[in-house]
């Protein structure tokens, strides 16, 4: 039975050329060859890629796994940890740049309202000639009239909304100033500091002293926002340990 000498592949009689690797077969391939470790076949067109790669990260998932079971608590993994993450690190817009933003954009919108309304009345008074079929000018005055009265109440409203916006300034920053110093007290630090003694690595250190002061302040203000909430322990932990 002929052989291919080059992936020791068996073929049948009548087939000249490997399939594979196209080397001409031979008619047997002596020992020397059978016996060679490499037992994979040696084929130029097959590209192991990051196949390689994989066996790496197979292998080190495997130590993983076994060094949890030694020591009896599973560790964090990526996924774990991004859940985390996400779940203490929701955005926190302060009070002082939602004053800014929202009366800016009330400005804005009442100008472009304003300016609109009175365009379209200057039109109407003949002010500002228009040439325009009867119909399409209904239309137009129609729809530019709602739109431009929709900016103006939209400024409006955002222009009273800032005023809330102002006040809560001090306010927030009154009752964040409480909660940082409380939480910097002898009764409450000691707490914290103690999920540092603990033999566990720094990531889920720091998850659990998030989960404590978490707790310790929702007690404290149970109708706190989160947002709020995680920026208090945010800042709490970086002032205690950065």
């Amino acid at each position: 039975m002929p052989w291919c000498p080059k992936c020791r592949t068996e073929y049948i009689e009548g087939i000249e050329t490997c399939a594979d690797c196209h080397t001409p077969l031979v008619a047997s391939l002596d020992d020397e060859e059978l016996s060679k470790e490499d037992t994979v076949p040696e084929n130029p067109d097959f590209d192991f890629g990051d196949d390689v790669g994989a066996f790496d990260d197979a292998a080190e998932t495997l130590e993983d796994i076994k060094s949890s079971g030694e020591d009896g608590e599973k560790p964090l993994t990526e996924a774990d940890l991004a859940r985390e993450l996400h779940k203490h690190t929701t955005t926190y817009v302060k009070p002082e740049e939602r004053y800014k933003d929202t009366k800016s954009s009330g400005y804005m919108l009442t100008i472009i309202g304003a300016a609109g309304i009175i365009v379209l009345i200057l039109v109407a008074l003949g002010v500002i000639p228009l040439s325009m079929d009867p119909f399409m000018k209904y239309i137009f005055f129609a729809v530019l009239g709602v739109l431009f009265l929709i900016f103006f109440i939209l400024g409006i409203n955002s222009m009273k909304k800032s005023g809330e916006y102002k006040e809560l300034i001090q306010k927030e920053k009154k009752a964040g100033d409480e909660l940082l110093a409380w939480l910097c007290e002898d009764a409450q630090k000691s707490r914290i500091d103690a999920c540092h003694d603990r033999e566990i690595s720094p990531e889920e250190a720091y998850f659990e002293c998030q989960e404590l002061m978490r707790g310790l302040i929702v007690e404290k203000e149970p109708e706190i926002k989160e947002e709020f909430l995680n920026y208090i322990i945010e800042t709490a932990y970086n002032q205690m340990y950065e």
